[in-house]
């Protein structure tokens, strides 16, 4: 595996880099493929469907996806300010589309970061 030696975390030298390292771990540690046995299975009632549409995404819930759909999570801090977010309301709306520009950087961060690594779902 060679090394990045670009100074710029979003050049294509570092995301061929992140991309090895995933596929390295997939393919040759198989405990990083099981999730441990101690843990129960926990599963999100709903996900982002970041591949849906080139810029935007939609909102899905579990129960009408494939069951092993793969997902990336993301942990985050609300802060001062409320952002856009599902609601009562707007939940029909984001189930056709959430206008990624209405979303915190945080939030369009990982969904840059999600499309990049060929993972459909956050």
């Amino acid at each position: 595996m060679t090394r990045s030696t670009s100074e710029n975390t979003d050049s294509s030298a570092s995301w061929d880099y992140i991309q090895q390292w995933i596929f390295n771990c997939w393919n040759n540690h198989p405990s990083c493929r099981l999730r441990p046995p101690s843990l129960p299975e926990v599963v999100p009632t709903r996900l982002l469907d970041v591949a849906c549409f080139d810029e935007d995404v939609r909102l899905c819930e579990i129960s009408t996806m494939e069951t092993d759909a793969c997902y990336m999570t993301l942990s985050h801090r609300w802060g001062n300010k409320v952002p856009t977010r599902l609601l009562s309301h707007n939940y029909h709306e984001f189930k056709l589309k959430i206008w990624l520009p209405d979303l915190p950087q945080t939030f369009k961060d990982a969904v840059k970061i999600t499309r990049r690594l060929n993972i459909r779902y956050l």
